[in-house]
């Protein structure tokens, strides 16, 4: 089973930001667009892998995140542990050793991002995502 950690980065205006992952060659499952997150390495809690996937492929030190559920996908035999935070700014992240991501990220509105190919999670991660305060 992969295990990873990502965040949906929401802004001022209720949009979510996505990763154009097949654009930088990180489509480990055949998804287009995805979170902003990686795996969580042995010994690492949820929490630690999150920031120290933002800090490696944002240049971005997240502090303000709220673990929201755990989702699996049996197709993919992946768990992901999903995590929210406000959109600080496409300005508060910078290039990092693993390339510049602010070329291939993009704010999206739920329901542009419920026509997305997540890897079979979008639709539930999302409707979830609906029924917050941050997009309220």
């Amino acid at each position: 089973m992969y295990e990873g950690s990502a965040v949906a980065f929401i802004s001022d205006d209720k949009k979510i930001l996505l990763h154009n992952r097949a654009k930088d060659g990180k489509s480990r499952f055949g998804e287009n667009w995805g979170l902003i997150g990686g795996r969580v390495e042995k010994n690492e809690t949820p929490l630690d892998a999150l920031k120290r996937e933002i800090k490696e492929e944002l240049g971005f030190e997240i502090k303000d995140s709220k673990y929201i559920a755990d989702y699996y996908s049996e197709k993919s035999d992946l768990l992901v542990h999903l995590f929210v935070s406000r959109f600080p700014g496409i300005d508060a992240f910078s290039e990092t050793e693993e390339g510049d991501i602010r070329k291939s990220i993009k704010l999206f509105t739920l329901k542009e991002a419920q026509k997305i190919n997540m890897l079979g999670l979008g639709k539930k991660i999302y409707s979830d995502l609906n029924k917050l305060e941050y997009l309220k």
